[in-house]
This record gives structure tokens, C-alpha cells and sequence, in this order.
């Protein structure tokens, strides 16, 4: 992996020897004897881990390498280069397509239309403000400003479409579109919704060879506490998602066939 390291920008390079000084060992118990620090890391073994995906989304995306904290996203690429997870660029217009509705998006009828509407929006739209004033001050997402990366759970049924099952930041893609950001980084994470149960698979051994074509499906859960409207198709895997380079990956045949962009 050293000639990995020799591939590197200059600023990928200085991002990872920066977050290696954030890794540093720190005493986690002084009463122990002898103390107990954690694990350090250096620069070579964390491009190691997430190295090809550093490179990919600084070919596609480098802004958010100045959006989210390095360490937040160091981790999704870690889990992403492994073959747990996926990541890729999704447009925050289709991330609120895909997530379960806002009371805003919420249909007419609905319970959040009909009930504490002006609360529930207010508290929404002061949120989103907020995420915009982190952005435009640049001011990491992540750490103490709340998870930096989007998720999307999605369940392949017979191989025949994609459901969406979960989601974690709606109100990062609102913001993001409101300051003219055609491109949200996502981690994807093969899950599945019963009774009100999320079940994460740490592989993504069930998107192997689905075609580009696979339809995505809004967010639907299921169980009793559900209230989730019937589920749309928001459009292609190939069109939706652009995963980041597969070229990391470790697992067999993981991800090999998901569309790239």
C-alpha cells in the first residue's frame, strides 16, 4: 500500500497525515496499571483502509473533504473501501425523493398535515438554517455538529428493485440543495424494515450484479409504528447513485458490477 501513498495529491496526502494526528493515542483509563491509552494510527495504515476511496471522491467530490470531519468521513470511507458498506454522490433532490417525507412532502391527508404542521416545520426549517450557516462558515459536519454523512438503507428484493427501508439526513440535503449543491455524499447500507426492526447486513454482497437499470422505491418501513405513504420509483440505480471507485474493495465480487461514474 506504500505505492498507494506515493499516488496521492498533495492534499490527500496532508488530509491523511492531519487525521493521523487526530488519531493519536490518548489515555482512555489512568487508573489502570499500566495506563490504558487507545490504538494510534499513522498516515500509511489509514490510506491503507480508506485510501482508494479518499482518491475516488476527491475525483468526484473534493469539497467535501472541507464539509465533513475528517473523521466522520474517514470512516465511511473505512467502511465503504472494506466492502460493508457503499458510498457514493446522490443529488439532495433525489435523497428527499428516496427518505421518508417531511411534514411538508407528507401527503394532504396525512397525520404530520394534519397535526402540529407549523411546530413540526418550524423546528425543521431552524435546523436546515443552521446546517446552511455551518456550511457557509465552514464548519465541519460531523463530531459535534451531528454525523456528517447521509445514510441510505436499501433492501434488494429478488433482485428485482431496490426499497428504501431507512434514512439519516434530510435535513443535510435540504441544506445543501438550498445553497445550490447538486451533490450530497451517501453511504448506502444493505438493510432490511420488519415490525419496526432495522437489520443491517455489514456486506454488500446483495447488490452484486444488479443492473444499472434496477428501480429505486421511496422509503417504505413496516410494523405498527409505520406511518410511511405507499412507495414510489424515483428512478434508476445507474441514474441515482454514483458510487465511488470500486477498486479498494476487499470483499470478493462486492460492488464489482454497481455503476461508477
Amino acid at each position: 500500500m506504500a505505492a498507494l501513498s506515493k499516488t496521492l495529491s498533495p492534499m490527500l496526502t496532508s488530509w491523511f497525515e492531519s487525521l493521523a494526528r487526530k488519531m493519536q493515542p490518548n489515555l482512555i483509563d489512568r487508573f489502570s496499571k499500566p495506563p490504558k491509552y487507545s490504538a494510534g494510527k499513522d498516515p500509511e495504515s489509514l490510506i491503507e483502509e480508506a485510501g482508494e476511496k479518499a482518491k475516488s471522491l476527491e475525483e468526484k467530490a473534493p469539497e467535501f473533504f472541507d464539509m465533513i470531519e475528517a473523521k466522520d468521513l474517514y470512516s465511511g470511507l473505512k467502511r465503504a473501501q472494506s466492502g460493508e458498506t457503499a458510498m457514493g454522490l446522490i443529488n439532495p433532490a433525489d435523497f428527499r425523493k428516496i427518505a421518508a417525507p417531511l411534514p411538508d412532502d407528507a401527503p394532504l391527508n396525512s397525520v404530520e398535515r394534519k397535526f402540529g404542521y407549523d411546530y413540526s416545520m418550524g423546528l425543521v426549517n431552524k435546523n436546515v438554517k443552521e446546517i446552511e450557516d455551518l456550511i457557509r462558515n465552514k464548519i465541519l459536519l460531523g463530531d459535534a455538529t451531528g454525523s456528517g454523512v447521509p445514510e441510505l438503507g436499501l433492501e434488494n428484493i429478488d433482485n428485482k428493485l431496490l426499497q428504501a427501508r431507512f434514512h439519516e439526513g434530510r435535513h443535510r440535503n435540504r441544506a445543501l440543495k438550498n445553497l445550490g449543491y447538486d451533490k450530497s455524499l451517501v453511504e448506502v447500507l444493505p438493510s432490511t424494515y420488519r415490525g419496526d426492526i432495522v437489520t443491517y447486513k455489514p456486506d454488500v454482497d446483495q447488490f452484486l450484479n444488479l443492473p444499472k437499470d434496477t428501480k429505486i422505491y421511496s422509503e417504505m418501513r413496516e410494523g405498527p409504528l409505520s406511518n410511511d405513504p405507499e412507495p414510489q420509483n424515483v428512478g434508476t440505480l445507474g441514474d441515482i447513485i454514483k458510487f465511488l471507485s470500486v477498486g479498494g474493495i476487499a470483499t470478493k465480487g462486492a460492488l464489482s458490477q454497481l455503476p461508477e461514474e
